[in-house]
Order: structure tokens, then sequence, then C-alpha cells
């Protein structure tokens, strides 16, 4: 079997349409081609017609999510992927990669929300388990961030260094204020004036 090289297969994809324009497995295909040559542009059309043709190809809206995130387009990857687990509420990939698009929109909450659901579908999915520990930092639990980051690291995915920092940040904060309160109460203590009389 020969390899097919990247300019063999775009041709091949693109001849498979004029073949038949109304494939959506075709457009499909060929947005695979481009997104594989990075061309993501051309693969979220291609994608997009895929799911024209047919509205139930729920991998082509989490691949249509995914050049849309690849092009820093969050909020249309966030609906690609919801178009999808409404024909499949049991995509991880959707969950996923809606989890990763809400990170970059800053919705701690929902990144938390969508790696618990990854989770809850595949508990040996490492990369959920870490993003569920950078959504529970972001949205103030540095305690349950260790505790998904040890999951994950466990599972073999490797913490980027950023992350650990904030978290190391973000667990010493609460001890320095626990400390301080600490302190506050100790010093509190005994302090009230005695009547000398009894």
């Amino acid at each position: 079997m020969t390899h097919e090289t990247p300019k063999q297969r775009l041709a091949r994809c693109t001849a498979a349409i004029e073949k038949n324009p109304t494939s959506a497995s075709a457009h499909f295909n060929l947005g695979l081609c481009h997104r594989q040559a990075g061309r993501m542009g051309s693969a979220a059309d291609a994608f997009r017609k895929a799911t024209e043709l047919d509205p139930a190809m729920a991998k082509a809206y989490v691949n249509l999510g995914g050049a849309y995130f690849l092009q820093w387009k969050f909020e249309e990857a966030v609906a690609a992927n919801e178009q999808a687990l409404e024909i499949d509420p049991n995509l991880v990939q959707a969950h996923f990669g809606m989890g990763q698009a809400m990170l970059y929109l800053k919705r701690p909450e929902d990144v938390v929300r969508c790696n618990r659901r990854v989770i809850e579908i595949d508990p040996q999915h490492g990369a959920a388990h870490y993003f569920l520990a950078v959504g529970l930092l972001a949205a103030g639990d540095p305690r349950g961030a260790r505790e998904e980051l040890s999951h994950s690291m466990s599972l073999g995915h490797q913490p980027r260094p950023e992350f650990l920092r904030e978290l190391d940040k973000a667990e010493k904060k609460i001890l320095a204020a626990s400390v301080e309160a600490q302190d506050q109460g100790e010093s509190g203590q005994g302090s009230e004036e005695q009547n000398p009389e009894q």
C-alpha cells in the first residue's frame, strides 16, 4: 500500500466532492484534509457544508468546533460542540472541546462543568482531570485543583509549569490567611481585663 501525500489526499477528496457534491462524508473528509494541512478556514467551510448536508453528523460539528477553536473563534466553537451534543450527549470530544473554549472565554465554572462531564463518561481521561484542576483553581478552589492535578498526573498527563506556579501561589495564600487568622485568634484570648475583686 502506497503512502498518500497531502497533495494527493487533497486531490482525492476534491475529486470525491466533484463526483458527489451532496455527500456529507466527502465534505467531512475534505475538512479533515484541510485541517491536517493547517488550513483551518477551509476546514471549517468543509465541516460546515457536511453539517448542512447531514445535520445528524455529530463528528462534523465536533470537528467544526475544533477548526473554530484553532482560529480563536471560541463562541463559535462552543456553539458547534453544543450542536454535536444535541445529537449525542455522550460525545467526550464535544464536552472536552467545549471546555477548552470555555477556558479561553474565562468561564471557569463552565470549564469545571464540561470536564466533570468528560470524566463521568471517561474516568481515565487524564487531560480532563488536568483541565478540571485548571478550572477549579480559576474558580477559587485550590484544594480541589490539587486533587484533580494528582489524578491527572497518575494518568500520565503532565501539567504546565505556569499552572503549577499559580497553584502553589494560591495554596500559599490560603496557608498565610489561615496562619494570620490563627494568630489573631490567639492574640485575642486572655486580652480582656479581669475584675480584681473576684
